[in-house]
């Protein structure tokens, strides 16, 4: 059946256990607009629509604590689901409500959400082009802090700094002027000695710096930030002693029991929930004890050893890497890859998931009480693909070559 705003508004079908979630998330987001009519939208058909339509939800199971209901509604055979609100969501929810914000009265309770979203999308575009002409005149902008190199972090203050910055920067600030000059928010950026943007940061409420929250950290295309500005912005959070609960992990910060810590110094026995991305980064050791929860991307770093208890529930990246020995009783949930490296003898207990790539490696068997559940791909070949041959190239682009998959390799 096609979607249409009529499902949306009207049907209440699928069974949704963690519907408190949802109600806080509307109310969270509806603090980004001061309309009635935006917080209506959002009540009633966002509200709706991930009920009914929202995919990333996951099935739930009974257990001794669930309630009557939930009970009742799986032994009847009926699906129930819980909904994950992740941050990627939320941003794009924000985002849309800054559109639906720039909206005249009477236009958009009838917006079906899928809709919202696009034109959000197009009005970003349209108004980064609008960006592109505008120049900052001299009061634009005021400096906050200095920062090495001729670096420094000012506050956007007038039309014109919203706009060029949203155009620089390809995201949709240039619209925020409003929710700045009303006090909802301050929006800060980090700025090189020519005045270039490199992280957009939108910090709550207005006066005082010290202690204040930070809503959203932003790189270009509403990305991270590029690694080498992170300590930059480290400085920046740590001087005036901001609170951060999104975006951390867009300046190479990870929460660890409820405190934030830099990729330089992850304490021991820490837990990361969702993927540890570090590739091609330097200068760092990973803690002992480390599990993962996601992928643990290490490729093309210049690490050269794994810490002892090392778990990963995703895939582990080690691909044109100095580690010479992995510890024994490594467990690997899914993916292992150990292209061009100078791995030599796998270690006693080790465990994949999946496919154990080690292609363009000196490994020469498999120890007896490995687990390997999917392929051993390039055990005793030299696989000549010139992406492999010139890692420099590929990798830094973020190209992964598609291995052919050897079978029988292992003896």
């Amino acid at each position: 059946m096609p979607y249409s705003l009529l499902q949306e508004l009207t049907l209440l079908e699928r069974n949704v256990a963690n519907q408190g979630d949802i109600k806080k998330f509307i109310a969270m987001v509806q603090e980004r607009t001061t309309r009635d009519d935006v917080k209506k939208w959002l009540k009633s058909n966002l509200r709706n629509w991930i009920i009914n339509f929202y995919k990333a939800a996951t099935p739930v199971e009974v257990t001794s604590h669930s309630p009557e209901w939930l009970v009742k509604a799986v032994s009847a055979g009926q699906d129930v689901v819980d909904v994950d609100l992740n941050d990627r969501f939320r941003q794009e929810v924000e985002h849309t409500v800054d559109y639906l914000n720039s909206l005249e009265r009477g236009e958009i309770t009838r917006i079906a959400v899928p809709d919202a979203i696009k034109q959000a999308d197009e009005w970003t575009k349209r108004l980064i082009k609008q960006g592109e002409k505008v120049h900052e005149e001299e009061g634009s902008t005021k400096l906050v802090m200095e920062l090495p190199n001729g670096f420094g972090v000012v506050r956007l203050i007038t039309d014109d700094a919203f706009k060029r910055e949203g155009a620089k920067m390809g995201h949709c600030v240039g619209s925020y002027c409003s929710g700045f000059e009303e006090g909802r928010y301050e929006i800060y950026s980090l700025r090189d000695n020519k005045n270039d943007p490199h992280g957009t940061i939108e910090i709550s409420g207005k006066g005082n710096l010290l202690g204040r929250d930070i809503r959203q950290i932003k790189g270009r295309g509403n990305r991270a930030l590029v690694r080498k500005y992170w300590e930059l912005a480290w400085s920046f959070v740590d001087k005036f002693k901001l609170k951060i609960d999104y975006d951390y992990e867009n300046i190479g910060l990870y929460k660890i029991k409820n405190k934030l810590y830099p990729y330089t110094r992850l304490p021991k026995g820490a837990k990361i929930s969702g993927n540890l991305d570090l590739s091609r980064l330097s200068g760092f050791t990973l803690p002992e004890g480390l599990e993962v929860g996601g992928t643990l991307d290490l490729h093309g770093t210049d690490i050269k050893a794994l810490p002892a208890g090392l778990k990963v529930s995703g895939s582990l990246y080690l691909s044109n890497t100095k580690i010479k020995t992995l510890p024994n009783n490594l467990k690997v949930g899914e993916d292992l890859y150990l292209m061009n490296t100078l791995v030599t003898k796998l270690p006693s207990g080790l465990e994949v998931s999946d496919d154990l790539v080690i292609t363009n490696t000196p490994v020469t068997d498999i120890p007896e009480d490995a687990q390997i559940q999917g392929d051993v791909i390039g055990l005793g070949h030299q696989y000549k693909d010139p992406k492999i041959d010139k890692p420099a190239e590929g990798w830094h682009e973020g190209h992964w070559v598609d291995l052919p998959h050897y079978h029988g390799d292992r003896e």
